[in-house]
């Protein structure tokens, strides 16, 4: 049998315990929110550096496509349409067509939001190109606090407010520059081309 010290002895350890707890169980709820908002907000980070890093891979190929004497605005927006966000509020221009598979998945969101410029082009200069592509930001709640960041020396639009009134929700616009020299020496031509008869290009045959 229990004695009167014994019996209060355990009230007062199921008391403290069950403080403890409703202390853990608050300190929980506190915290839970925070923890959520860090782990989206990594993933919206690394969503945005990989989109970064494509779009770098853009103006490459873009760049390239000049050289080889093809569409630089094709080969960027071939590059970009798996990072595309779907959301628009334009009508969607045409797909681009792989021959021998069909059409590319997103490719006519990337037309939208895909740009090409080619800043140099000369036959004795260097190619220079710069692609501009406005990326979608997927991951709610925190997709807004992203909206108008600056990543590195990539330049992001500036206006966020301006994109979403564009296409109806959040991105950022990711511009990235490239120049690659020419690979062959064109200083003794009198025209465009080195020799009469031939092609610049020594990868395109004449």
């Amino acid at each position: 049998m229990k004695t009167e010290n014994e019996e209060s002895g355990m009230a007062g350890i199921t008391m403290k315990h069950d403080n403890q707890s409703g202390q853990v169980l608050v300190e929980f709820a506190v915290l839970l929110p925070c923890w959520l908002l860090m782990i989206l907000g990594v993933i919206q980070f690394s969503f945005i550096y990989t989109a970064k890093t494509v779009v770098e891979y853009a103006s490459y190929s873009a760049a390239r496509a000049v050289l080889v004497g093809e569409d630089p605005t094709l080969a960027a927006v071939t590059i970009c349409s798996p990072i595309t966000g779907t959301t628009v509020k334009d009508a969607l221009p045409d797909p681009v067509i792989i021959p021998g598979w069909g059409a590319l998945p997103r490719s006519e969101y990337s037309r939208l939001k895909t740009i090409v410029n080619v800043n140099s082009d000369d036959y004795l200069g260097d190619v220079s190109v710069t692609v501009q592509h406005d990326f979608e930001l997927v991951v709610p709640v925190v997709n807004v606090f992203f909206a108008g960041m600056e990543l590195g020396d990539t330049q992001i639009y500036e206006d966020a407010t301006e994109l979403y009134n564009l296409y109806g929700q959040w991105h950022i616009r990711i511009t990235s520059d490239w120049t690659i020299n020419r690979p062959w020496s064109q200083t003794d031509s009198p025209g465009p081309f080195p020799v009469e008869g031939t092609h610049p290009n020594p990868l395109v045959p004449p």
